[in-house]
């Protein structure tokens, strides 16, 4: 609401008549000592109208006095208190909101009363902002921010005419009274608070259906809303407040088809507040609750010639009341948060509060803040409101929560039950329902129980039961193996807490002393696996089983002989001497590498090799389990050593072999460790690396001695060779890519290589991210062209380098499609184009309209006929350089706006003359307005199903144009006709008349036509005596001799069509006079 500028001067000048004459009985003047009407009110009472002045006449009847009101008055929030004399009878109006002085007295004794009328917010939370206070006569309500007087008239059952009429009749100190024409949410707040039950207001659309106007008052003949609530709008932005589904024109189908026509004030608890709604005439009757008539608003002021009066003051109290809840008091439980001063608070920004001490609290600014006190403590807030300030104190007593006496966990044995004792409480609450103190569980899993103490506080507490778990043998401590002996004591251990075990033999001959400790002793017969159960109790007395192995085996000696003369040392024959009872693996080695194992394998003959120090050989036998080695040195005088030129490069990689020998030798055999051989001296290989990793290649050479003695050695991972590196890119050339784009080198090469990329087929700017010499990324945005060559050679950390490879990047096509229009009636024509980003692309378009129709071009035009319907179009782009295909979804659809259907029935299709009157019944859909053409001149009608009079015959199309609220029409043309329906000839003539048209007897109409015409004249013995095939020519009284007839009564017949071509056949007489 506007608040009023702090200059302020206003009279109240009242003549007072008697009856609805003019004579004036005093004169009453009411103004304000001061400029400044503004008061704030901040705790305590404030004067109401502080300042006032009342001079003149005083009153001298009773009944009579003057109103102190608050006009935008807050039930429940706002009062009026008067503290002055007695002299004078005081009513204060807690419903409408205004306090009452009445009695004979003076204008000094009523300015002295007046000024000891006092206002005060009762509420806790208060609306903020300005109440205005209205000073003026007992017998109207004023409303500042209209300067009219207002006036609820209880009057039950009266209608909304008789309403109209009454408040027109009405007037106020010279003012014309009209039902309320409510424009703005102001003036509709201060009304619904004057008035009890349902209030006639004047807003009707009982001219047209939907097209609501003022009727009354300034604003008379003023179209504030259209329609009903389902298509319904405010026309221009004026004001309206109707309720929920509303107004919707209900009981036309009872009420003759006239529905819901008047605006009233709704009371309706169970609606919008302050809300309106339409009602027929009456109401609803005297058997409804809500909607049967209580009343009318009368509105006085703003009409032509009112007279220029003055007939209230206004004062402005602003309330910055601090806004502190009721309850100050609280009890919570220990651990438990309590919100203080809990009020919703409109405005909350506008105060500030401090809250003392600020421990355990949320925040000590805020007016509603969470605080978790341990102890009992009293909280003081101050709060301030643009100067006004108040305090208040939040008293809190904290009472101490349960203390649950439950371990977190507990262990039992498996089919064992416990017993939970959470401790003395008031009462218990276990998650199984059960109320005792103690509950007795024999399953795993989860146990929780709520617990209440004396002062009603809870506690959640939970325990966990778990089964015991078998303990675990140590076999750290534990020997499993028995070497060299059947014999053999315990030293049993568990891994977590203690336990005690009985040890039991499974098998027979087996001899266990201590089996009840953890110290047994163990023996056997014989070598061999035996297996034991042990009976376990732990600390807690659950019982378990578990089984133990243990092998006894014997310990072999590795014990052989050697012959060193063979082949002066190049061999050494080696047989094993000592003894084995079960199997066992020989591994047999030759300096430190094993050369030959197998079981049992107790002879062998192993080479010593050649270009090697400190020579071996060795046994390692292994029994069971049971292991013994030995190791004996062997001396060779040393004949041969060999070697490559370079031991190292990529592939192919040649190297030249050479050698050392120091006696003669025969025969060469090279193994290059690829499959390949040679008996070469010196040979010179080629080593192939096609992987993707560095590959080792042993190198073995085998020498014959002019004797015929062998000697063969290898030196393992003598050649390296290193692989060229892989080359790929991580896209393919048969692929379309987005412009946006990241490329990576793919293949074998380490992140250690050097990389080389030719981007040199990239325009300046395209490049997002340069890889330098990395394997990537390489990004880019490609807009120049469809296709792009990207360029790549790889040099590996070994210098070993790739051929260069260019790879095609292709690109989606770049382009865009719009379209000039995005909505209208159907049918509604859109014109589609679409251009490419860069010029170098050669690009097709389809389009795909998302109705099922297609079309192609750059350039595309497309009627879309369904009507309320949005479609999704796709602008397809396909390269002609690349083939590559992308799609464009225009950002918008394409909306179609609803078409209404025009329908209409024309009752009767086809009139006659007589009653030339048609019914034309309006059965569109989807429409608001509606033309009608009648196809005869006449001025068209805007009605929804008009009658319509026609002055002539024939046919006419009759057109209805319908329109909804989006402009969309249709039209319709059905065919009426007004015939004719029968000739009205004359009963007599005379060929002697005066007039010419007297003359003869002519049957003609302007419906009837030559076709099929016959007239036929009979006398009285049938006889035919004139015959006529036009009605141009008629009967001018003479026989067929030429001769007249006689005077008398003549039949007549007449056959004819009608201009529709309908058959006619009328019969009459007609009287010949001379």
């Amino acid at each position: 609401m506007t608040k009023f500028g702090l200059t302020f001067f206003l009279i109240i000048f009242v003549i007072k008549t008697f009856a609805q004459t003019d004579t004036v009985k005093f004169n009453l003047k009411i103004y304000y000592g001061s400029e400044n009407n503004r008061t704030n009110f901040c705790s305590d009472s404030v004067k109401a109208a502080p300042l006032i002045r009342i001079e003149g006449d005083g009153f001298d009847e009773a009944n009579e006095g003057i109103r102190i009101s608050v006009a935008n008055y807050k039930r429940n929030e706002d009062i009026l208190v008067y503290r002055g004399n007695k002299n004078f009878n005081i009513n204060w109006d807690s419903y409408y909101g205004y306090l009452e002085i009445t009695g004979i007295g003076t204008a000094q004794e009523y300015e002295q009363a007046v000024s000891e009328v006092y206002y005060k917010n009762i509420a806790s939370v208060p609306g903020l902002g300005d109440r205005y206070i209205s000073v003026t006569l007992k017998d109207a309500d004023y409303l500042p921010a209209t300067k009219h007087f207002y006036r609820f008239v209880k009057k039950q059952d009266i209608t909304w005419t008789e309403a109209r009429d009454a408040a027109a009749k009405t007037t106020y100190n010279g003012l014309r009274g009209y039902l309320a024409t409510i424009t703005s949410s102001v003036e509709n707040d201060f009304i619904w608070t004057k008035i009890d039950g349902i209030g006639w207001i004047g807003a009707t659309d009982e001219e047209v259906e939907g097209v609501w106007r003022w009727v009354t008052g300034p604003e008379e003949g003023t179209q504030f809303w259209q329609g009903t609530y389902q298509n319904g709008y405010s026309v221009n932005g004026l004001f309206s407040y109707w309720s929920e589904n509303e107004p919707n024109n209900a009981h036309g189908d009872t009420n003759n088809g006239v529905g819901e026509d008047y605006g009233h004030m709704n009371q309706n608890p169970s609606k919008r507040i302050k809300s309106w709604n339409d009602l027929r005439l009456n109401g609803d009757g005297v058997s409804s609750q809500y909607y049967r008539p209580q009343g009318y608003i009368v509105e006085f002021g703003g009409l032509p010639g009112d007279p220029d009066l003055q007939l209230s003051a206004t004062s402005i109290i602003e309330i910055e009341k601090i806004a502190f809840s009721d309850k100050k008091d609280y009890e919570v439980c220990l651990g438990e948060n309590v919100r203080l001063n809990d009020i919703e608070l409109s405005g909350s920004n506008n105060y500030k509060y401090t809250w003392l001490p600020d421990q355990n609290i949320s925040n000590a600014n805020v007016y509603n803040p969470l605080v978790s006190p341990t102890q009992d403590i009293t909280y003081k807030v101050t709060g301030e409101l643009n100067g006004c300030v108040s305090a208040a104190e939040y008293k809190i007593q904290v009472n101490p929560a349960p203390v649950s006496k439950l371990d977190p966990v507990n262990t039992i044995c498996e089919g064992s039950l416990i017993t939970l004792n959470p401790g003395e409480h008031l009462t218990y609450l276990w998650q199984n329902g059960e109320i005792t103190p103690t509950i007795s569980v024999e399953d795993e899993g989860d146990y929780s129980v709520i617990l209440t103490n004396e002062f009603g506080c809870k506690l959640d507490a939970e325990t966990k039961v778990e089964f015991s778990k078998r303990p675990e043998l140590n076999y750290e401590t534990v020997d499993t193996l028995v070497c060299g002996s059947k014999q053999q004591r315990l030293n049993l251990s568990f891994e977590s807490g203690t336990a005690t075990t009985v040890l039991k033999a499974l098998q027979a001959n087996v001899q266990i002393a201590d089996e009840s400790t953890l110290l047994p002793t163990i023996q056997v017969d014989k070598f061999g696996a035996y297996r034991f159960e042990m009976e376990i109790v732990d600390a807690i007395g659950c019982e378990f089983t578990d089984t133990l192995n243990i092998e006894f085996h014997n310990q072999p000696s590795a014990q052989f002989q050697l012959d060193e003369t063979t082949c002066a040392g190049y061999n050494v024959q080696l047989e094993f001497n000592g003894v084995t009872f079960e199997d066992a693996v020989f591994d047999w080695y030759s300096n430190d590498t094993l050369f030959f194992s197998g079981i049992n394998e107790n002879t062998v003959e192993v080479p010593l090799g050649y270009g090697t120090f400190n020579r071996s050989v060795g046994l390692t036998i292994d029994e069971q389990g049971c292991i013994d080695s030995l190791e004996i040195p062997v001396t060779v005088k040393p004949v041969l050593d060999f070697w490559p030129e370079t031991n190292e490069g990529c592939t192919p990689l040649s190297v030249r072999f050479d050698y050392l020998a120091t006696e003669s030798v025969e025969g060469f055999y090279w193994g290059f460790g690829d499959g390949s051989n040679s008996d070469s001296e010196k040979p010179v290989h080629i080593f192939q690396n096609d992987g993707i990793t560095d590959q080792n290649f042993d190198i073995s050479l085998k020498i014959v001695s002019s004797e015929g003695c062998e000697n063969t050695g290898m030196i393992q991972d003598l050649v390296m060779v290193h692989p060229i590196p892989t080359l790929d890119f991580d896209f393919s050339d048969e692929e379309c890519y987005s412009e946006l784009a990241a490329v990576n080198y793919q293949g074998s090469a380490s992140y250690n290589a050097i990389f080389l990329w030719d981007l040199s087929d990239f325009n300046s700017g395209e490049i997002i991210n340069h890889p330098a010499n990395s394997r990537g990324p390489l990004e880019f945005r490609r807009s120049s062209a469809p296709t792009v060559n990207i360029g790549l050679q790889v040099i590996s950390e070994h210098n070993c380098p790739t051929d260069s490879m260019r790879k095609t990047f292709k690109r989606k096509p770049l382009f865009y499609a719009e379209m000039d229009t995005k909505e209208g009636c159907p049918p509604l024509e859109v014109n589609f184009s679409a251009e490419a980003f860069d010029r170098v692309d050669e690009l097709d378009y389809a389009w795909d309209f998302g109705d099922g129709y297609h079309n192609s071009g750059e350039v595309v035009a497309h009627v879309f006929k369904q009507s309320g319907s949005e479609f999704q179009i796709h602008s397809i782009a396909r390269s002609g350089l690349t083939g590559c295909i992308d799609t464009f979804i225009l950002p918008e659809k394409v909306n179609v706006f609803p078409q209404p259907i025009a329908k209409f029935n024309a009752v009767p299709n086809s009139a006659l003359i007589s009653y030339p009157v048609i019914q034309f019944e309006n059965q569109s859909n989807g429409a608001s307005m509606y033309e009608w053409d009648f196809d005869d001149l006449s001025v068209n009608s805007v009605e929804d199903s008009p009658e319509h009079r026609y002055d002539a015959m024939g046919f006419y199309d009759v057109k209805l144009t319908a329109t909804n609220d989006l402009g969309c029409i249709d039209t319709i043309v059905h065919q009426v006709s007004v015939a004719f329906d029968k000739v009205y000839p004359p009963n007599a003539f005379s060929p002697n008349a005066t007039l010419e048209e007297d003359r003869e007897f002519r049957i003609h109409s302007e419906g009837i036509t030559d076709e099929a015409y016959q007239l036929l004249i009979f006398n009285r013995w049938g006889e035919n005596i004139f015959e006529s095939n036009s009605q141009d020519l008629g009967w001018d009284g003479k026989m067929k001799n030429g001769n007249f007839a006689p005077a008398g009564i003549y039949s007549w017949v007449i056959q004819y069509k009608d201009f529709k071509g309908e058959n006619h056949k009328q019969r009459g007489t007609v009287t010949l006079l001379f």
